[in-house]
């Protein structure tokens, strides 16, 4: 070792613990890899400087030319080399970090359309405040003061107001980055790259809102006469431009709520669905080649315990982010395929540990010098056999498996996926390769695995005093495999949270509005017998009605993305018509329950406080 990196930073694509030069790679045991002109890896990277921008085609020529020479010309029919530049790597879906940028922007759309909502309700809120005002507005019109003077009262008030929510907002904002990176964002933290442009974007939006919700109250009491405002019988006009705000606000927590769940049911789907074999009371242990060198101890213990079923010495378990394949020659043909299936490694107990269905014949050998392999129904079938009988005893060359010796295909297994169910069923073979053991997986009886992973454990010191004893549930594995949709349903609950709660605040700034305007009504209504419930109906029956139109607008827009949304996975839910019937009863109930407190505090006030200003 000669230096330590700075690692603090995390915000990076390109983050590893152990840094060598590749002068040193012979050095390593397995460099045999970095001379195979036929070995690829999506792990590898080279990162390269052009002089200037318009050598790129030349490069990628060039690269061209050292493949043909060391390789073969044949290859550059079915492979093709570009460069990708540095800048969009990160968001490259096939050979960069895949980070979606169409999910970017969905987040950042429902960020703006968050903030328009709390802008439209915060611009409600003033305008109600001002109602409540409007006597005090009244006066100071009858003794001279001027459109620019209540401007100014009006644009110093929201300042005011607002800064303080500003600073509250940097503060919560750090809060949440912190709570954040602990409970979402564990292995790509969160972090501020630009300080500055934070802060000059905030107080960009702070200052503009504060403007637009100083212009209406100003204008509307401006063409207010002095005798009405000083009635305090101010007539809001409940316009076109109004209700589709409204309306537009309750669109989007609606489209949100659905969103939820939809999200959350295809997730489950995700985790839950058959993938062909059996995920369920599976240990995975990692081993580095010493220990995968020296296993006759770790298969005697495990022979002799009771609560284990059975266990394999494999590469990776069935479906696994990281997958291995290659291309193949077939039976007699004399040309290589141009196609390549997946590769499952590992030794003949691999298909009993995860419950692997055998269709036809019979389990594979551990021989390496006689290959024998086993094939899914996918792979059978695009070599063109529909009775999986006729496969068995077929040549197969699997390179990069086990190419150094011709093997048989002997048995047919059911289809299972190798990767995450966000792909098809790929064509697999099923071999064993010793050099590519890499995990030792453990079936075991029962759902309390505590006193097998203790007693492991103990052994495992024993056994491997320099090695670390490492253990995951498969379970969790396949997890991780739908971490991006897993995080997306978090954001999607707390954005959905955010939009209920401005959306239904915003009701409590209206029906304010709703209850200046109809004091006098209220009161009158109650002098001639009106009941509380019939008071609290009149009040609510509007924003009933607005609930329902969003609701009307909601149905199609998230059907329609959410579909969209769904049309990337290969194994998705089907939208189903409860999804959006519980999203309007969530909707309508929220709402209910938010306008209920106004409306009844109002009904419940005394007719005489109503009617006496008259």
């Amino acid at each position: 070792m000669v230096g330590i990196i700075d690692d603090s930073r995390k915000n990076s694509d390109f983050r590893s613990e152990l840094y060598f030069s590749l002068a040193s790679v012979n050095e390593f045991r397995e460099s045999a890899f970095f001379h195979n002109w036929g070995y690829t890896n999506s792990a590898n990277n080279i990162l390269l400087t052009l002089h200037h921008a318009d050598e790129k085609v030349g490069v990628e020529n060039s690269i061209r030319e050292l493949i043909a020479q060391h390789w073969h010309k044949d290859v550059l029919e079915y492979y093709s080399y570009k460069l990708l530049p540095l800048t969009a790597f990160h968001f490259d879906m096939d050979y960069g970090k895949a980070t979606q940028f169409s999910l970017l922007g969905v987040l950042t759309v429902i960020a703006i359309g968050i903030l328009f909502m709390a802008a439209i309700n915060y611009t409600n809120m003033v305008s109600a405040q001002q109602l409540y005002r409007s006597k005090e507005m009244g006066i100071r019109k009858v003794l001279g003061g001027s459109k620019r003077q209540m401007f100014l009262q009006f644009l110093i008030e929201s300042l005011l107001v607002s800064f303080l929510a500003l600073l509250l907002a940097w503060f919560f904002l750090w809060i949440a980055i912190d709570w954040s990176n602990h409970y979402l964002f564990t292995n790509e933290p969160l972090q501020v790259l630009s300080i500055p442009k934070l802060f000059f974007t905030s107080i960009t939006i702070w200052f503009s809102i504060c403007a637009i919700t100083s212009i209406f109250p100003v204008f509307f009491l401006h063409k207010t006469r002095i005798q009405i405002a000083l009635k305090k019988q101010v007539a809001d006009n409940w316009g076109l431009g109004r209700k589709t705000l409204i309306v537009f606000q309750n669109v989007l927590a609606l489209i949100l709520i659905a969103a939820t769940i939809v999200i959350v049911s295809q997730v489950r789907y995700l985790k839950n669905t058959d993938m062909g074999f059996d995920r369920e009371t599976v240990l995975i242990f990692p081993l580095k080649s010493e220990m995968r060198d020296n296993t006759e101890k770790i298969t005697a213990y495990l022979q002799h315990r009771h609560d284990i079923l059975a266990f394999t010495f494999c590469d990776n378990p069935p479906s696994y982010d990281k997958v291995w394949g290659g291309t193949f020659k077939f039976d007699n043909r004399a040309e290589w395929e141009t196609w390549a299936p997946r590769y499952a490694i590992g030794d003949s107990s691999y298909i009993k540990t995860f419950g692997i269905q055998l269709l036809a014949g019979h389990n594979f050998k551990d021989n390496e010098q006689h290959p024998e392999f086993l094939v899914n129904e996918k792979m059978a079938k695009n070599l063109g056999y529909q009775d999986y009988h006729e496969i068995i005893g077929k040549d197969l060359l699997a390179g990069g498996l086990n190419d150094k010796s011709q093997g048989k295909i002997v048995g047919v297994v059911r289809d299972f996926n190798t990767n995450s169910l966000k792909e098809g069923v790929s064509p697999t073979v099923i071999g064993y390769n010793k050099i590519r053991i890499k995990n030792l997986a453990i079936k075991y009886s029962g759902n309390h695995p505590d006193q097998l992973l203790r007693d492991l454990e103990n052994e495992w010191k024993q056994w491997y005093p320099n090695e670390l004893f490492d253990d995951k549930f498969y379970d969790e594995q396949i997890g991780n495999l739908y971490q991006k949709e897993a995080l997306l349903e978090k954001l999607i609950w707390i954005a959905a949270a955010i939009s209920i709660i401005i959306s239904f605040l915003g009701f409590l700034g209206l029906l304010s509005i709703m209850v200046v305007k109809r004091t006098k009504e209220i009161g009158i209504r109650k002098v001639l017998g009106a009941s509380i419930t019939g008071i609290t109906l009149l009040l609510s029956k509007d924003f009933v009605r607005w609930v329902c139109l969003a609701f009307l607008f909601a149905i199609p827009i998230g059907w329609y993305l959410l579909g969209r949304w769904l049309d990337g996975f290969v194994y998705r839910i089907e939208l189903q018509w409860w999804m959006f019937a519980l999203t309007g009863f969530i909707g309508l109930f929220i709402t209910l329950i938010t306008i209920s407190v106004q409306t009844v505090r109002a009904a419940k006030t005394n007719p005489v406080d109503s009617l006496r200003d008259e």
